[in-house]
């Protein structure tokens, strides 16, 4: 089995990292009993683009000839990442208070943790 590199390292580590920082604002904002504000659902929709971003590359080498290494589990987490953040803004606004927060701070830990196994379904095994 060949490990192939995954094709948006970098905008995967950006909004990997973004999810990890918005994650934490709202884990505070949660403390402070506060509803998620109008500016972090707008860089859920960022974060959102950049995912769809990904997605676009990752196909564009599939159709060229780059197939992941496990292709129906790289399309199933590939799906539960961009269906994330719009079930995230959803919830957020159904739940005024802290508990919208706090779930919208825990789903971006998740997909942190999604983007991860996308890169690692594509290469066959951990990257760097």
């Amino acid at each position: 089995m060949t490990m192939s590199t995954f094709p948006a390292q970098q905008l995967t580590a950006v909004v990997m990292y973004g999810s990890l920082a918005l994650a934490a604002v709202l884990v505070v904002l949660a403390i402070m009993k506060k509803s998620v504000p109008t500016w972090a659902m707008a860089l859920l929709g960022v974060l959102e683009i950049g995912l769809l971003v990904i997605g676009f590359q990752c196909v564009r080498l599939w159709v060229q000839g780059t197939a992941p290494a496990e292709p129906v589990v790289f399309v199933c987490y590939l799906i539960a990442c961009l269906a994330l953040p719009p079930g995230m803004i959803v919830w957020a606004k159904g739940e005024p208070g802290r508990w919208g927060s706090g779930a919208a701070a825990v789903a971006l830990i998740v997909l942190a943790v999604l983007i991860i196994r996308v890169t690692q379904v594509w290469t066959g095994g951990i990257t760097q």
